[in-house]
């Protein structure tokens, strides 16, 4: 299917999903870090257990070397925007007990100024 087959519509859809990806690919483990740290959250503890120990799923980049966190889709309930930051978190896993908690993926990218450097206000609807 050629672009001029795809509708307006879709090609804003396939556009939003690409500036998504490209801004969640900017948030490794070493900017999430860094971004609990100026938080004063110099380690994350299960609520549950009080373990240490937790787990942030993540995906390597092509080059393997470097690696990003993997953002959950949620549904923000004041959000009719399916592309809000809003509507995404980072999930940390505490690798005792089982539980999860979650950390909202839009501080931790405005914080880090990823909007910023790719001169984006926002995902469009």
């Amino acid at each position: 299917m050629s672009d001029e087959e795809i509708s307006k519509e879709e090609r804003m859809h396939r556009d939003n999903r690409l500036k998504l990806l490209t801004i969640f690919e900017q948030v490794t483990d070493k900017v999430f870090d860094s971004f609990l740290k100026s938080q004063g959250i110099d380690d994350v503890k299960c609520c549950v257990c009080g373990n240490g120990k937790m787990g942030f799923p993540k995906r390597g980049r092509v080059n393997g070397d470097t690696y990003h966190l993997i953002p959950i889709k949620t549904q923000f309930l004041e959000s009719d925007n399916e592309f809000s930051l809003a509507n995404y978190k980072y999930r940390a896993i505490c690798r005792h007990c089982g539980n999860e908690m979650y950390f909202n993926a839009y501080p931790v990218i405005k914080w880090a100024g990823i909007l910023d450097k790719l001169g984006e206000e926002s995902v469009s609807e």
